[in-house]
């Protein structure tokens, strides 16, 4: 069993939630795909062929998004599944474990937890050298990389499982639903949350390094504290599209 991570856009992730689809060769003039004598599609990454079905995937989206989004593992293919991607060597996949926004595992978070972000003596790599490792659209994983993005993965979704708090349904907080409503369309396009965003702004530029050590005194807008007090995510305020 090979461990894989898939470099996707969010878009092709809403598009084929059961897919992954790899590049193939292409004619550096034409742009058409360069087929073998036998008119099958030649992949572009030769560890496509090392694919097979149980392998298992960390499924990465990159900016806009840049998140894991779900850990997969392979159950068919390659096999043509759609005509949308039919220029690509195309996998069927499986989610591991069920899909929830709040289990996302940020790129930061990668980047400090991962080997496959660190230099040959250990060290974390830095700026460029950590783009060069992300281009393309798939890399392998070592198992105790996974293992790692795995338990990150669980973990969030146990926190904000600790962090829930049942808010009475006699009491509806328009605020939070509207907050809700903008990050929803929000990932839908791609792009970020204008309140999330403007608020953010708000409240970062009211941090100071005395701050940093005492949220509780940090003066942001009262209607964020008392969402963050609301969902039990005060403290997690700091990352305002969280809440």
């Amino acid at each position: 069993m090979n461990f894989w991570l898939i470099n996707h856009r969010f878009s092709s992730y809403m598009e084929h939630q059961d897919l992954v689809g790899l590049p193939v060769k292409k004619d550096k003039l034409s742009g058409e795909p360069i087929k073998s004598n036998d008119g099958k599609l030649i992949p572009q990454y030769k560890i496509t062929h090392q694919i097979q079905s149980g392998d298992k995937v960390a499924y990465y989206c990159p900016a806009p998004k840049k998140f894991i989004v779900g850990l997969f593992e392979i159950i068919e293919g390659p096999q043509l599944y759609t005509n949308d991607w039919i220029n690509s060597i195309q996998f069927k996949i499986k989610p591991i474990y069920p899909v929830r926004e709040e289990n996302y595992i940020s790129y930061y978070e990668l980047v400090k937890s991962l080997d496959f972000f660190k230099d040959s003596e250990g060290n974390i790599l830095e700026g460029g050298s950590v783009t060069f490792k992300l281009r393309g659209t798939i890399k392998p994983l070592s198992t105790t990389d996974f293992k790692k993005i795995e338990n990150l993965y669980l973990k969030k979704g146990e926190e904000s499982k600790s962090e829930t708090v049942i808010i009475s349904p006699t009491e509806p907080s328009l605020h939070i639903e509207m907050i809700r409503t903008s990050h929803l369309q929000a990932s839908k396009f791609q792009c970020e949350s204008f309140i999330g965003s403007q608020e953010r702004n708000r409240v970062m530029n009211n941090i100071s390094d005395k701050d940093e050590s005492e949220k509780e005194s940090i003066d942001i807008p009262s209607w964020i504290s008392d969402i963050g007090d609301a969902l039990g995510t005060k403290k997690r305020i700091l990352y305002i599209d969280n809440i």
